[in-house]
């Protein structure tokens, strides 16, 4: 598999369950999401496990990002927010 360096490139192949996109989604999302939950928890072993539990249901809705991605536009990431609304 290609190096995913493109934020372009991430989203096709974590939806197609490419566990290597799925890695790179978590480790360039995870610290904002994580802020985002702690912030709303104030627990931080809480928000550790929310913050994990957001990207297992990401990946289980991976196929509901087909349709994010199709609706945000080509070349763009899944952001922050977008994990907001899977929680």
């Amino acid at each position: 598999m290609p190096v995913l360096e493109q934020p372009s490139d991430v989203l096709p192949h974590f939806c197609h369950g490419d566990l290597d996109a799925f890695e790179a989604l978590f480790r360039r999302h995870q610290s904002e999401v994580y802020g985002w939950i702690v912030h709303i928890v104030r627990d931080p072993a809480a928000a550790e496990d929310l913050t994990v539990e957001t990207f297992w249901r990401a990946s289980i809705a991976r196929t509901h990002a087909l349709t994010l991605h199709a609706a945000s536009g080509r070349g763009r990431d899944v952001s922050p927010p977008t994990l907001r609304s899977i929680t």
